[in-house]
């Protein structure tokens, strides 16, 4: 779907050079709360809240950097992140955000640099694993009972996840592994309330991982895994809540993201191969807006399994298995009134794939139930056009060559779309969009 919304705040910083087998454990609660209450700021606010449980990151600016394998592990404790801004008003550009995560390693390097590994059986890489029974959340509330008042661009997120792995390389080869278990519950919640945008587009997300691995350059990974993502127990959840707002400007994007396991690769040189289970409690995105005036995207997704390849020189192998429920809910209740062209999409997903994979390297299984809704009442168009997008799928891939024996299998309850819209007028004019898919495969 997308890259992580945050970064975590760097806590180890490495130059170039060699280490070895880092390790990171926490066993107890980690909490941040930020507060805004009645605050006048002229030019702009930005706030960031975070609680990262490990957090491993490298700099290394020339030569090269080695390392053996990093573990981070945590254990049955809360992670949380809370912001409020309340009674307010801003004027510039503002972000209000929070974040919190597990575990974290990021490679990111700012000049030339190659990775290799410390032996010819070890790639450069990471052992991360959460929990079981440490939930991990992360809350931005913007207005309630007092109304705040925003003038210039404004981002408002929240983002709860598991493990994040974050590696790149700007030239050379990146050989690396990522094993990342995540046995914990994340769940990302944005409250928007009596808030009025102005003079710029609002850009909201609630956003909730289990895991996340995101690899760019030239992968040299010959004979090895290069993501292995397990996410199991809890599940992913997110919840936006949008009421009595008003978006007096155009260009306005809000949407709640449940994602299992999420992984981006980037050119394969060899045999490279992501292996993704996601067998937890489900994923489920949910976006309730109500009582407001509003223009542009508003969604809600979930998937269990995202992976995809940049491209591919060498043999590269995908499996992914989707256990559990993909559930999306976009809720729309009047009065809300457009002020310019809107759409309402809810999308629903198993397994998602995009890249090239080698002959007979592809399997992607979906076993429950997919679950896409919208549900539309109470809207006024005031004479701009408005889009429903529902659409459900157990399995999608979009192939760059064909892999040849490429397998798409679903089986129990499968995908179900369902959109309901009523009591409601558009007179410039309404799309609605309803699809539930079972395999979707395209060639190009």
């Amino acid at each position: 779907m997308r890259k992580l919304l945050l970064a975590a705040t760097a806590l180890t910083l490495i130059g170039g050079g060699t280490a070895f087998a880092e390790t990171q454990t926490v066993g107890a609660p980690v909490n941040s709360t930020t507060t805004l209450s009645n605050v006048i700021a002229n030019s702009g606010v930005q706030s960031q809240t975070q609680s990262l449980g490990n957090v491993i990151t490298v700099g290394a600016p020339i030569g090269a950097y080695t390392v053996g394998g990093d573990t981070q592990t945590t254990g049955a404790n809360p992670i949380s992140s809370t912001a409020s801004v309340q009674g307010s008003t801003v004027s510039g550009a503002s972000s209000v955000s929070t974040l919190s995560e597990g575990n974290d390693e990021e490679v990111t390097p700012t000049n030339t640099v190659s990775y290799t590994a410390t032996s010819s059986t070890i790639p450069f890489g990471n052992s991360q694993t959460t929990g079981p029974g440490g939930p991990i959340t992360a809350t931005t509330r913007v207005g309630n009972t007092t109304a705040n008042s925003f003038t210039g661009n404004t981002t408002v997120n929240a983002a709860a996840v598991g493990n994040n792995a974050l590696y790149s390389s700007q030239s050379g080869t990146l050989s690396f592994w990522s094993s990342q278990a995540n046995n914990d519950t994340e769940t990302a919640s944005v409250v928007l309330q009596n808030t009025n945008v102005a003079g710029g587009a609002l850009n909201s997300e609630a956003q909730a991982v289990g895991n996340s691995v995101s690899a760019g350059g030239i992968l040299s990974n010959a004979g090895y895994t290069a993501a292995s993502q397990e996410n199991l127990y809890g599940g992913q959840t997110a919840n936006v809540t949008f009421s009595g707002n008003n978006l007096l400007s155009s260009g306005n994007n809000v949407v709640a993201s449940a994602e299992g396991n999420s992984a981006a690769l980037g050119q394969a040189s060899g045999l490279t191969a992501i292996s993704q289970d996601n067998g937890a409690a489900a994923e489920r995105a949910t976006l309730t807006l109500s009582n407001a005036t509003v223009n542009g995207d508003f969604s809600a997704q979930a998937a269990g399994d995202v992976a995809s390849y940049d491209a591919s020189n060498g043999e590269t192998i995908l499996n992914q298995q989707d256990r559990t429920q993909s559930v999306s809910r976009v809720n729309v209740s009047g009065p809300v009134d457009l002020n310019a062209a809107t759409t309402f999409g809810s999308l629903a997903i198993g397994n998602q794939f995009s890249g090239t994979l080698a002959l007979d390297g592809g399997t992607q299984a979906s076993s429950q139930s997919i679950s896409a809704n919208s549900t539309i009442s109470g809207v006024n168009g005031g004479g701009f056009g408005a889009t429903v997008n529902t659409t459900a799928t157990a399995n999608t891939a979009s192939l760059t060559g064909a892999p040849g024996n490429f397998v798409q299998s679903v089986t129990g309850v499968g995908p179900t779309a369902v959109a309901n819209i009523s009591n409601a007028s558009f007179t410039g004019g309404l799309t609605a969009a309803t699809a539930a898919i079972g395999n979707s495969m395209s060639i190009k």
